[in-house]
């Protein structure tokens, strides 16, 4: 997923983690429903116990999550709109459960619109015991996403994190044709599509986007061959792994 979609991932798994995945002979409009309500609660309750024992699979694992820019939260991200819509999503748990075994997340380092704040997984509580990788790549929002507007310039620079990620992905298993890298073209070098393009020039509030607040965290090795200028030093990655 990306931005919000990227968010939405995350919730779907926290459902997953917190109430379970309904089997398919129960997927009902009415069981699906419940499940979010017990979901939006977030308190374990003799209902959802009874609820998860008699509708949903009795154990899960999510091989892999793969996220691009997490913003957030769900809702409007206009200009001024997004203030007012976040709030009714502050429920949604984007934390990386026990069913995942798996986590990659590429993160834009020259975002700079408070409006897509990012929301990266927090790995220094807990007792997780998967692989979770963030890394940050050269370029905005659009740029991590593939959301480029039609500035076709950009597409080299943002294939990298989508050919990271499609790595990672066959190393989970994913099937891919035979030589598919060839087929994304990269360049570190490439334009940016920005964060003043469009509706882009609207948002007021920026800021700069803090890197290495979490050991998971390192930033692609192209970053620092597309500015040698500007030294951006990884932070040491936290690489664990299920027993």
């Amino acid at each position: 997923g990306y931005s919000r979609g990227a968010y939405a991932v995350r919730s779907l798994a926290g459902i997953i983690d917190q109430v379970g995945l309904l089997r398919a002979d129960h997927a009902t409009e009415r069981n699906v429903n419940a499940a979010y309500r017990y979901y939006q609660r977030d308190s374990e309750s003799p209902y959802e116990a009874a609820f998860r024992r008699r509708f949903c699979h009795p154990s899960i694992e999510i091989e892999m999550i793969g996220v691009f820019d997490t913003v957030k939260a769900l809702g409007v991200r206009l200009p001024f709109l997004w203030m007012w819509t976040e709030p009714q999503h502050e429920f949604h748990n984007h934390a990386l459960g026990p069913v995942v075994r798996h986590g990659y997340h590429a993160l834009a380092l020259n975002e700079n619109r408070a409006a897509f704040d990012p929301i990266l997984w927090d790995t220094t509580e807990g007792d997780w015991q998967g692989r979770i990788e963030q890394v940050w790549f050269r370029g905005a929002h659009g740029d991590v996403g593939g959301q480029l507007g039609g500035f076709h310039a950009a597409r080299p620079l943002s294939n990298i994190p989508l050919v990271w990620m499609l790595d990672k992905a066959e190393q989970c298993g994913l099937s891919l044709p035979p030589g598919w890298r060839s087929s994304f073209a990269t360049d570190p070098d490439a334009p940016s599509v920005g964060t003043t393009r469009g509706w882009g020039k609207a948002f007021l509030f920026r800021a700069r986007r803090t890197v290495g607040t979490d050991p998971s965290e390192s930033v692609h090795p192209t970053v620092n061959v597309a500015a040698p200028r500007r030294r951006f030093l990884p932070v040491p990655g936290r690489i664990s792994r299920r027993a």
